[in-house]
């Protein structure tokens, strides 16, 4: 029997799924102060561990390079930021997987979904706990059922952090809104179609992005910081 007093601090709905969990994705953007995401996984990974039964694996992809708004590129990726802290907590690391290329939600997602179907152990359905702070959970939400599709089935995860950035709620309801507008013709889990809009609109990974409402959007937001 398995004294679950030690991760209480988990809310019960992520305890009841996590036995069901095939991965763990975690997005990159936290705190240099507090890496609420990535210590979020570690007790999630180390819940896991307990319950699980001998022969169940759970992987982490942990995703981000830095964020494309970001004035200064840093010289390491939140992905590899976040993969110190699992190892200095003993997590192996050989359960690990870097998604180190993407400067959004949305590349994070895209490039992380490639990496989770090539290395899932299950034949079946591929389930997986998205691990992010509660103000960016919406957007990861909304964002994973469109490029996620029916190829994968997702889960809320969220972190245990109180305090949102300042602004978060309207920054990230015009985010949101603004990549409604320009995925609203792209079918969910359309891996073409987000490739393609990636390769030619996106304001951060695209070499030449033509016009897009979230790409003015990312402007404005430049001018205002």
């Amino acid at each position: 029997m398995v004294n679950y007093d030690k991760f209480n601090s988990i809310p019960v709905e992520q305890q009841e799924v996590l036995p069901y969990l095939d991965a763990l994705l975690v997005l990159g953007g936290e705190s240099d102060s507090f890496p609420s995401r990535s210590n979020h996984a570690i007790d999630l990974y180390l819940l896991f561990d307990a319950v699980s039964r001998p022969n169940d694996s759970l992987c982490i992809v942990l995703s981000g390079n830095h964020s494309g708004s970001d004035s200064i590129i840093p010289d390491t990726s939140h992905a590899q930021i976040m993969k110190d802290n699992l190892i200095s907590k003993n997590i192996s690391d050989s359960n690990i997987y870097l998604e180190s290329d993407s400067l959004d939600t949305l590349a994070g997602l895209y490039f992380s979904k490639k990496i989770i179907l090539e290395n899932k152990v299950k034949n079946s359905s591929c389930n997986v706990g998205l691990v992010t702070d509660p103000y960016h959970m919406n957007r990861t939400l909304w964002l994973a059922n469109k490029v996620f599709g029916s190829d994968i089935s997702y889960f809320a995860m969220p972190s245990k952090l109180k305090r949102s950035p300042l602004f978060s709620p309207i920054k990230e309801s015009l985010i949101i809104s603004a990549l409604r507008y320009d995925l609203r013709k792209i079918s969910p889990g359309d891996d073409l179609a987000l490739e393609e809009y990636l390769s030619k609109v996106h304001p951060f990974h695209a070499e030449n992005p033509s016009s897009s409402l979230y790409g003015l959007g990312v402007k404005l937001n430049r001018l205002f910081k």
